[in-house]
């Protein structure tokens, strides 16, 4: 069976967004489906393994396994024992990582002292995505609940959602005030983001599971922006997706000089910059488009465009 082609921009399930997946056929144009499946442009639904490309995914769901959440509190706080901080979550989906940071950071360091990490600035570049995430519904499996059971110390979710049992192990959540007025998500770009960033300020920034989906334009001009508004204390947060096949980090965060956080912690995908680190090719934007230009069909799987 082949897919239909599809007139209109965007799928519009009820309020699930976990596995919205939008894909470019030479055939079919742009079309979203509401499944993930990263082998689809090899099916025997197409004519080539080369007819469908998938340009993006917003496939998430709450506490996903590529951070340690038990000892994210912990880290945070080590790195900025005192005064505001601001944390920019780019390419947030629905909202689920939003409100995971949320929970976890009040869970580990109490609802007082977890203001000043507050309020998350969650976007995406999705228009649909951030209505969907505006929505303050999003539709979670048993196991987003397990997951929470895991974070919540008293294992009271209700404090922070309201649940309706939808049937097949699903579950419609509503946030409580304490999640939404802790977050603001506002759809854009993560360069356009980026932008927002005052460097001498302390930030976290959580870029996850989305770099290997940019054009070279934009993970140029991302990456090369990325340097410039970081520093030593900044912690970056990437996620499995993003390492490159070998298992190790994204090439372009090695060389503007971004390592693991710390080796003696559990810290996996959170990375800073080393102290006065210097690399060549971040000399001039002219030297890092070549740099990242000739490094970008590597690091792309061949099922993204």
């Amino acid at each position: 069976m082949r897919i239909s082609p599809i007139n209109y921009n965007y799928y519009k399930p009820s309020f699930k967004s976990t596995t919205r997946t939008t894909y470019i056929s030479n055939s079919d144009g742009v079309f979203v489906l509401p499944s993930y499946n990263r082998q689809l442009g090899k099916t025997k639904q197409f004519s080539s393994n080369s007819d469908v490309k998938m340009i993006n995914s917003n496939t998430t769901n709450f506490f996903r396994r590529d951070i340690d959440w038990k000892t994210l509190g912990k880290i945070f706080k080590k790195q900025f024992p005192q005064g505001k901080v601001n944390i920019y979550d780019f390419a947030c989906s629905d909202g689920s990582e939003a409100y995971s940071l949320i929970i976890t950071l009040i869970e580990q360091l109490g609802e007082k002292n977890a203001q000043r990490f507050f309020p998350i600035i969650a976007s995406d570049v999705d228009e649909e995505i951030i209505r969907m995430a505006n929505s303050k519904k999003i539709v979670a499996t048993s196991e987003d609940i397990f997951s929470m059971g895991n974070i919540i110390k008293d294992g009271n979710i209700k404090k922070y959602f309201s649940i309706t049992e939808l049937g097949g192990e699903k579950f419609l959540l509503t946030p409580k005030e304490i999640l939404t007025k802790n977050v603001t998500f506002k759809k854009e770009s993560i360069v356009q983001g980026l932008d927002e960033i005052q460097k001498q300020e302390n930030n976290i920034i959580l870029a996850r599971n989305f770099w290997k989906y940019l054009s070279r334009e934009d993970l140029i001009n991302a990456s090369w922006k990325l340097g410039e508004k970081t520093n030593k204390k900044t912690l970056l947060l990437i996620g499995n997706f993003d390492l490159a096949s070998n298992c190790c980090y994204p090439y372009f965060l090695e060389a503007l000089g971004f390592d693991y956080h710390d080796e003696n912690e559990l810290a996996d995908n959170i990375l800073r910059k080393k102290e006065e680190y210097i690399n060549p090719k971040t000399t001039s934007f002219v030297s890092w488009k070549d740099f990242v230009e000739g490094q970008y069909p590597r690091y792309i799987p061949s099922y993204i465009r």
